[in-house]
């Protein structure tokens, strides 16, 4: 179970380091590819970007599992987001008791520490400062979502490793991806820079309110699977209107 605010950081950090890795991109649905006619692989990739969730706002619930230098933690968790504007997340670790709060924004990260009756204030860049990465708000948003539009900027080209579909590249990483058999979603995305490696693994997705979206995701960072955490979603739906409550009690302390 989680016993600190440390070890939420973790989550958040980790994130980082593979998104980070991924792309730094703003979200865009232009597909670049070289100047000749499109392959039959090209187009899968073109039909693959179609799967992409644009939905204004989204409900996600299940259950997180993270393995940090061999100690394995676990929690429910519940995540709403509107898209280019706010992700709310809290997490349950035990007996269903709310222990963290947390609010991101474009510009500003704020966690809310029940257990230690302590709250944190930061902008959005300290997550970069911590992890060494250059990310924005829409790369972690479309990490959650399985969107591959992040990458359309970059040149796209079919993988000559058969263990893969489609290799791409972008400021000296590469990317490959793996599409899911028969639906237009990644099932895998291995990122590789200079010192570090992501592999990113979505479970089958499935069709809800006729939009396609993962029953999970798990990410190894440099392939040690001691360094990992996996999002298993009992629900992932369209709910627009949903509110984001978030307030600090008075008598918590700010964390610097």
């Amino acid at each position: 179970m989680f016993v600190s605010v440390r070890s939420f950081f973790r989550i958040l950090l980790f994130l980082v380091l593979a998104t980070g890795t991924l792309t730094a991109c703003k979200s865009k649905r232009k597909l670049v590819v070289a100047e000749t006619p499109p392959s039959l692989e090209l187009l899968a990739w073109e039909k693959a970007l179609t799967g992409d969730l644009l939905s204004n706002e989204l409900s996600l619930a299940g259950e997180l599992n993270g393995t940090f230098g061999g100690s394995q933690q676990s929690s429910a968790f519940n995540i709403r987001i509107e898209r280019g504007k706010q992700i709310w997340m809290i997490l349950r670790p035990m007996l269903g008791i709310e222990a963290f709060r947390m609010l991101i924004t474009p510009d500003s990260l704020r966690i809310v520490d029940r257990l230690n009756r302590q709250y944190y204030e930061k902008p959005f860049s300290y997550l970069n400062q911590l992890a060494g990465t250059s990310i924005d708000y829409i790369t972690l948003e479309n990490l959650l979502l399985n969107n591959l539009g992040h990458l359309a900027d970059s040149p796209v080209e079919p993988s000559k490793n058969p263990a893969f579909d489609f290799i791409t590249s972008r400021d000296s990483i590469l990317y490959s991806i793996l599409l899911q058999p028969d639906q237009p979603k990644a099932r895998q995305l291995e990122a590789v820079s200079s010192n570090k490696k992501v592999n990113i693994v979505y479970g089958p997705a499935s069709l809800v309110d006729s939009l396609w979206v993962p029953s999970s995701i798990k990410a190894v960072l440099n392939g040690n699977e001691n360094s990992g955490i996996t999002l298993n979603f009992s629900k992932f739906a369209v709910e627009n209107g949903q509110t984001y409550p978030y307030s600090i009690p008075k008598n918590y302390s700010r964390v610097d």
